[in-house]
């Protein structure tokens, strides 16, 4: 049975991301928005000028991350939506982020694969890819990993530390997930 239901003024083409019974969405509306995951009401919402949010949010210590279409990595107080920070990049950001150990990771489709300070938002590195990274990274044993499209077509492996190199890989088609 159906419990709620939300109505944006736009789509929605990223998942939901679900904490401590809130739900946060992003949508073409170019909006943000916080609902009551058991009632569906909305909790808050960030209201974008005339760019909007393209991948899901991620939530981590009460602060919900997302990037948008006019190319600013943004950081909000997950309870009431206060902008905590947001981060200039070179292009849009159409991946959603991740965080490990006190570090946000996010691909651009300026090639760039950012890392920045989880609490502050100031960059620690970035790394150029040969194209659009627009899947979201994955961590594992202290190394990043990101897929690239148009026209890298490759799969990177960084130093999730300091962003250097420490493999590529060529692959026959585009990586959309992480």
């Amino acid at each position: 049975n159906l419990l709620w239901r939300f109505k944006t003024g736009g789509k929605i083409d990223s998942s939901p991301a679900v904490v401590d019974d809130r739900v946060f969405i992003a949508s073409y509306d170019n909006s943000i928005y916080a609902l009551n995951a058991s009632t569906g009401k909305e909790l808050w919402k960030y209201q974008a000028g005339n760019w909007f949010f393209f991948a899901s949010p991620t939530v981590w210590e009460n602060r919900v991350y997302i990037g948008g279409s006019d190319q600013r990595i943004y950081c909000f107080n997950a309870e009431n939506g206060f902008l905590f920070w947001k981060f200039k990049t070179e292009w849009e950001i159409t991946s959603s982020p991740i965080i490990f150990e006190e570090k946000l990771y996010i691909g651009g489709a300026d090639s760039y694969l950012y890392c920045l300070d989880a609490y502050i938002g100031t960059l620690l590195w970035k790394f150029k890819a040969e194209g659009f990274l627009s899947a979201p990274p994955s961590i594992s044993n202290g190394r990043v990993f990101i897929g690239g499209w148009d026209p890298g077509y490759k799969c990177y492996c960084l130093d999730a530390k300091n962003g250097t190199l420490i493999w590529s890989y060529n692959i026959q088609g585009v990586i959309t997930g992480s």
